[in-house]
């Protein structure tokens, strides 16, 4: 599972810990009840459909078909089915996704993705980090980008899942699209990247240790897309941008 776009992702996921978000917050094999009048809250099925991997050349962007595995944590560590949506604040439309385990107190699911919950059914956000070094020693940088776009529907009547203890509130349609975007200043570093890509030694390391570092570290950042031809190594002196786009129904 690639892990490259993580740090970047971090500035955008926030953690989060269940308290009184639902009018039932299960804890382990505790449940505990609270009045609450926020009547968007709560379990909303949704799945991951047509994944796609993309890169952005200087002079074509190229999608390809992805699976779930090929993802970042990003997705796989908020998006349960069903996933929990929490708003905030009855007066606001600021809210966040959830993970089904992060709610039931597992730590390894501890985060929650934002998102903007809207009166008329539709979801929206979109999030751009601060600019960071792409590349060691150089001038390149990179900036994450996060949007999401959607709908949501609740549900007359919850639906019971008895395996799970819990009702379903409603379903969620949203296309979510992750970017890493290269700044102006990355000719220089995209070439010294492609020539560690290909060779080990040709890093660019103070001693061999340094070089595997570097060589793993450009292996994790490409090696997704080029095993999904998305991207080749002579495409990435002309890099731009590499994303995951995701449709969950």
């Amino acid at each position: 599972m690639p892990t490259y776009f993580v740090s970047g992702v971090m500035a955008i996921v926030i953690s989060w810990i269940c308290a009184g978000a639902f009018s039932g917050c299960r804890f382990g094999n505790k449940e505990v009840y609270q009045e609450n009048p926020d009547k968007i809250s709560g379990f909303y099925q949704t799945a991951p459909h047509n994944v796609q991997a993309c890169a952005v050349l200087s002079s074509a962007t190229t999608c390809q078909p992805a699976t779930v595995n090929h993802l970042p944590d990003t997705f796989t560590l908020i998006f349960s089915n069903p996933v929990a949506m929490v708003q905030k604040k009855i007066d606001s439309p600021a809210g966040y996704f959830a993970h089904l385990q992060g709610v039931m107190g597992d730590p390894t699911y501890k985060y929650t993705l934002g998102i903007n919950i809207f009166s008329d059914g539709t979801l929206g956000s979109d999030q751009l980090t601060q600019a960071s070094t792409y590349w060691p020693s150089s001038t390149c940088t990179s900036q994450i980008s996060l949007v999401e776009d959607g709908t949501y529907k609740i549900y007359a009547t919850p639906i019971e899942n008895a395996s799970l203890g819990l009702h379903i509130k409603g379903e969620i349609a949203l296309n979510v699209q992750l970017a890493e975007i290269l700044g102006d200043q990355c000719a220089t570093a995209l070439a010294q990247m492609k020539a560690c890509y290909l060779n080990e030694a040709d890093c660019g390391g103070a001693n061999a240790a340094e070089n595997t570092d570097r060589h793993l570290d450009v292996v994790a950042r490409f090696d997704n897309f080029i095993s999904l031809n998305v991207l080749n190594a002579n495409d990435i002196p002309n890099l731009k941008a590499l994303a995951y786009s995701v449709d969950y129904q």
